[in-house]
């Protein structure tokens, strides 16, 4: 997972999310303080709650500055936490002496400070960047309190802790600290994982390689021992020459190094497969546009060409035949390329476990890269061999 999505990358991410709510959390609170507070004023116009206006609007200002600035400087933080502290004690004593026929505290202003002080909590916790943000909603949870406590100064009101905001500061404390553990156990953890995940990845391209390198072989060196144990003594002939020379020129054409070292043309390296399938005897008709596969990935670049050869092969070899078309089938999402011949066909479930051109060369060539290979034949019903591809991914 680590080599997807690195650990590093994954708490910098949660911090992020993490200060983009701590901001939105912190907008919600002064949003709703405000809306109070136009109750407020429409309900008893006459106390000044108006005069809460501007603190609301300053600390919404500082939440803003704080979440646009990525390092704020000390004094910048210092001027915003005085800015902060002012403001609170004006939206405070804005309430010290509101007053009405009810009691000042079942007007619900205490949810007012409270709500004040939460946001400022948040607010806090935003502009702590330097630590888990934990230090900062103390002092953020500080100035609400100490706001409150001045606010309060000259009037009759009792002032105790804001049980509410003290409740939300130790939440918000103990998910951060919480968050930092989490981040080092995944930072000790890493290593391991990173290393697993290496493990796993030369293993996935080993068995690539492996599969890619039983079909060369089968391709070349097997084809080419059998066609010389079954020859007769003497001279070879000269069609035995020339596909041994193919099979050499395959070798070297294809190598099992990568897609970045033998991708090349893809049009080029069908017609160069076209090409030496003719030199060998075989008639080949090409319909359809080959320039309609140029785009597809570099490892299915490499692997269409050797499966669509050693279809080729099949036919000369087993057909009975010397004729053989390949048809090129291009839509938006997939290729489609089809090798069908009118030779003597055959029943795939009769053919042995030690014939592996199909199975290896085409089939599982083929499925390596994503495709799929479908086989169509009868015996004396000739063999169309369909190979589908997605296209660029």
């Amino acid at each position: 997972m680590t080599l997807v999505f690195p650990a590093p990358r994954a708490a910098t991410a949660i911090r992020a999310a993490l200060e983009r709510a701590f901001f939105w959390l912190a907008t919600v609170m002064f949003g709703l303080s405000f809306l109070a507070c136009v109750a407020y004023g429409l309900a008893f116009p006459e106390y000044r709650v108006w005069l809460s206006f501007p603190a609301l609007t300053g600390f919404w200002a500082i939440a803003v500055c704080v979440s646009s600035f990525q390092t704020p400087r000390w004094w910048a933080l210092l001027v915003l936490g005085l800015a902060a502290l002012a403001f609170q004690v004006l939206f405070v004593s804005t309430f010290a002496g509101f007053t009405p026929l009810i009691a000042f505290e079942a007007t619900g202003a205490t949810f007012l400070i409270s709500a004040a002080t939460i946001a400022l909590t948040f607010t806090g916790a935003l502009a702590d960047r330097r630590s888990s943000g934990a230090i900062g909603a103390i002092v953020g949870f500080g100035i609400g309190q100490g706001g409150t406590l001045l606010g309060m100064i000259g009037s009759d009101r009792p002032v105790s802790l804001d049980v509410a905001a003290t409740v939300v500061a130790v939440g918000v404390v103990v998910a951060l600290q919480q968050l930092v553990h989490s981040n080092r156990r995944a930072g000790v953890a890493g290593p391991a994982i990173s290393e697993a995940d290496a493990i796993a990845l030369v293993r996935r391209e080993r068995e690539v390689l492996e599969r890619r390198s039983a079909a060369l072989v089968h391709d070349t060196i097997l084809n080419e021992l059998a066609t010389l144990a079954t020859s007769r003594p003497g001279a070879l002939p000269e069609r035995v020459t020339r596909q041994i020379a193919l099979s050499l020129t395959l070798v070297n054409d294809t190598g099992v190094a990568g897609p970045a070292d033998t991708a090349g043309d893809l049009t080029g390296r069908l017609r160069d497969v076209v090409a030496r399938q003719r030199a060998a005897g075989l008639q080949v008709a090409v319909t359809g546009d080959l320039h309609a596969i140029a785009a597809l990935t570099p490892e299915r670049a490499i692997a269409l060409p050797e499966a669509v050869e050693q279809a080729l092969v099949n036919v000369l070899r087993h057909s009975g035949t010397d004729h053989a078309e390949l048809v090129i089938i291009a839509a938006p999402e997939e290729v489609t390329v089809m090798v069908t011949d009118n030779g003597r066909g055959f029943s795939e479930s009769d053919v042995g476990s030690d014939r592996l051109g199909l199975r290896i060369s085409v089939r599982e060539r083929i499925t390596a890269v994503g495709g799929s290979v479908q086989v169509w034949s009868n015996p004396g019903g000739g063999t169309s061999i369909v190979i589908t591809l997605p296209g660029e991914a």
